[in-house]
């Protein structure tokens, strides 16, 4: 379980009042619900669907392989434990074989999605600290092609001149109703946020795309309803609301190549006078688009 409390603003142009708005994160089933309390709106107390429930239900640029994948990987077991046997050999239990080849493609993505939890919590530990992050690591993962990726992230935050400002953090959208967790949220400390996710897989998708925006859209909420969204926030940022501009990348480890690309979304470039209008990012991103290099 994973919560948050927010420092909220009210002011009603007589007094100026701090209240506090907490969203909890609540494991249900396989995904996640965020429980948001303190806004005072309807929204109070519900259980909000998370981002990656949401894209993964609309979009199939993601599932469609993984169907098509996991298919292959039952296959495979069937193929890899099934031979020839004699006479006097026990015989093949073809309905045991058939259950654990269903099974087999689950136990794959399990031990994927384990080690892309394992990298997440290592590479937010060295980015917060740089202490312990290798605890987090197993003997199945290079920790030192993972340092090298981490350094990489670490150079390029320092680079564009941004500063790291809030890790694994659950947020909201009040008025859209759904909620999520960003990976990291880094700033100039001026006008400029960035929403960043850290990605471990093969691919990225267009679904990751959607994720980004939805979490941009939950920081656009939240500021416009005056929720400090790091601690220090509000004296940290100088800059007027109709100012401020939001952009986010999906940032791609890849261990093996001990690579890191960082995948904007479309024209919300670091150091950009401006980001795309709503209709533009979404044309895009159904094209697949994104403004990526490597590191």
């Amino acid at each position: 379980m994973k919560s948050k409390s927010y420092k909220r603003t009210i002011d009603d142009g007589v007094n100026v009042n701090i209240n506090t708005v907490t969203v909890e994160q609540k494991t249900i089933g396989r995904g996640h619900k965020y429980i948001v309390t303190g806004t005072g709106s309807d929204i109070d107390g519900l259980q909000l669907p998370s981002v990656t429930t949401i894209t993964g239900a609309t979009d199939g640029s993601s599932t469609n392989p993984i169907s098509r994948w996991s298919v292959k990987n039952a296959l495979e077991y069937i193929k890899q434990n099934t031979y020839p046997v004699a006479e006097d050999d026990f015989p093949i239990d073809m309905e045991e074989i058939i259950d654990r080849a269903k099974k087999e493609p689950d136990r794959i993505l399990k031990q994927s999605g384990d080690r892309g939890t394992r990298i997440h919590n290592a590479v937010e530990a060295y980015l917060d600290s740089q202490d312990n992050w290798r605890a987090y690591l197993g003997q199945a993962d290079n920790k030192e092609k993972l340092k090298t990726c981490f350094e990489k992230i670490e150079s390029w935050i320092s680079e564009i001149g941004f500063e790291v400002k809030a890790l694994e953090i659950p947020v909201f959208h009040d008025a859209l109703c759904y909620g999520g967790s960003i990976d990291m949220v880094i700033s100039d400390n001026n006008r400029r946020i960035y929403v960043c996710d850290f990605k471990t897989g093969s691919n990225i998708y267009f679904k990751d795309g959607l994720q980004i925006s939805a979490y941009i859209g939950c920081l656009a909420s939240m500021i416009s309803n005056n929720i400090d969204i790091w601690n220090g926030y509000g004296s940290d940022m100088s800059y007027r609301k109709e100012d401020l501009q939001l952009g986010g990348a999906v940032i791609h480890i890849k261990e093996e190549s001990e690579s890191v690309t960082i995948n904007h979304l479309p024209d919300a470039l670091i150091g950009g006078t401006s980001f795309m209008y709503a209709r533009g990012l979404y044309d895009n991103q159904r094209e697949h688009k994104f403004n990526s290099h490597t590191l």
